[in-house]
């Protein structure tokens, strides 16, 4: 009995090792699977992100090739827009100098006066436009902003210079403070202080010493500007502007010479303004430059 006891123990046992052989035979058949299937997921994810960045390369080259192509043409487009203003440029400046004002405009005897001996200009390479004045003289305080504003439309072949009449000796010290200001590199500063000296706080500036006064006020060293106040050299620009004012036969001042040759004065019967002065110095101006007079 107890033998037959054990061989069914046995038996028990070997079925139940020929049980578990199976499952672990059934386990091993189904385990390899699991690799293959995350390497062909893996194989398409690698295959779609491929595919992607091959999209996205394509893409950014389309984008930059359309970039380039707007670029391309906003370039071409100002570049043109540049060529046809200097085109108009060009046009409307031939015009202008081609509508040369007709010579019946201004005439001689009436608006200007030609004179006998011409005076020989202080600005080679320009039409020099001569404007004689006197810093005490209330029409020149008057027309001083008029020249000022004229002064900043003038062509480059034009250069106005100012130059200080001087008809008797009480004069001679403007005139020197004219051109020693021109020297120190304050010439508009001091022009701008004299005539306000003059005409609106009522101060001759007769003396070297007030003049001075207006030099330190614009920053100038005053032993530097009575050194240059006396100096040869504007002694001798002084004695050159009397000679030139003399020579022009200026009659009054503020009196114009254009080139040395035309006079302009509201002396004359076409001139009735200051403004006018400055229109007939446009028409000679104009005129010279285009080799009619």
């Amino acid at each position: 009995m107890q033998r037959l006891a054990l061989i069914l123990g046995l038996t028990l046992a070997l079925a139940a090792c020929g049980e578990s052989a199976k499952t672990s035979d059934a386990a091993k058949e189904q385990a390899p699977s699991k690799p293959s299937e995350a390497a062909q997921v893996a194989q398409q994810a690698s295959e779609a992100a491929q595919t992607a960045k091959q999209e996205v390369k394509a893409t950014a080259k389309e984008i930059k090739d359309d970039v380039t192509a707007a670029t391309d043409m906003a370039a071409e487009k100002a570049q043109a827009a540049v060529e046809e203003t200097k085109e108009v440029a060009k046009d409307v400046k031939k015009q202008v100098e081609s509508q040369a004002l007709p010579a019946t405009m201004f005439q001689e005897g009436t608006h200007y006066e030609v004179l006998k001996q011409p005076v020989r200009t202080i600005t080679p390479g320009k039409i020099e436009v001569t404007e004689v004045f006197a810093y005490s003289c209330g029409h020149c305080f008057n027309f001083e902003p008029i020249v000022n504003a004229w002064k900043k439309t003038l062509p480059d072949y034009v250069q106005l210079v100012k130059s200080p009449a001087i008809w008797n000796a009480s004069m001679e010290p403007h005139a020197r403070m004219h051109f020693a200001a021109i020297a120190l590199s304050v010439q508009d500063t001091i022009s701008a202080a004299a005539f306000n000296a003059i005409h609106r706080e009522r101060k001759p500036l007769s003396s070297q010493a007030d003049i001075a006064k207006l030099f330190v006020a614009a920053g100038v060293d005053e032993a530097k500007f009575n050194e240059t106040y006396n100096s040869f050299t504007v002694s001798s620009q002084v004695n050159q502007a009397n000679a030139r004012a003399r020579s022009m036969m200026i009659s009054a001042t503020p009196e114009i010479v254009v080139d040395g040759r035309f006079r302009i004065s509201t002396r004359f019967s076409g001139v009735e303004s200051q403004s006018d002065m400055l229109k007939v110095a446009n028409f000679l101006t104009n005129q010279i430059h285009h080799g009619k007079l």
